[in-house]
């Protein structure tokens, strides 16, 4: 499925994930009633509990955009403040890969 990915990387002050995940609760369910939202997840470190991955997937450009747009109505995400880092990764119309019966990758087909 094409769209718009993201994937953002947060490492939080030592011991304090937990608290960002606690606020970031009601925002992830706020923002996956929002149009064009397909995936909106937050995900802990089994290794390192201090690092979370938020993976976001939009239908298209536009409905992103208009998801940003909102995002900066919003005020400061909870745990912002306990942030040693975070970046963020963003993919667009991506190609999708199947693994067929030889066993190998090769571009989905559309």
């Amino acid at each position: 499925m094409s769209g718009v990915r993201l994937v953002c990387h947060s490492v939080f002050e030592p011991g304090r994930a937990a608290e960002f995940m606690d606020g970031w609760t009601a925002r992830m369910a706020e923002t996956r009633k929002e149009r064009g939202c397909v995936q909106y997840e937050s995900f802990v470190s089994l290794d390192d509990p201090d690092r979370v991955v938020l993976l976001e997937h939009w239908t298209d450009q536009e409905t992103y955009d208009e998801h940003w747009t909102l995002e900066q109505t919003r005020g400061p995400w909870p745990g912002e403040d306990v942030t040693r880092e975070f970046t963020i990764e963003i993919y667009d119309d991506h190609a999708l890969w199947e693994l067929g019966e030889d066993m190998k990758w090769r571009p989905e087909k559309r």
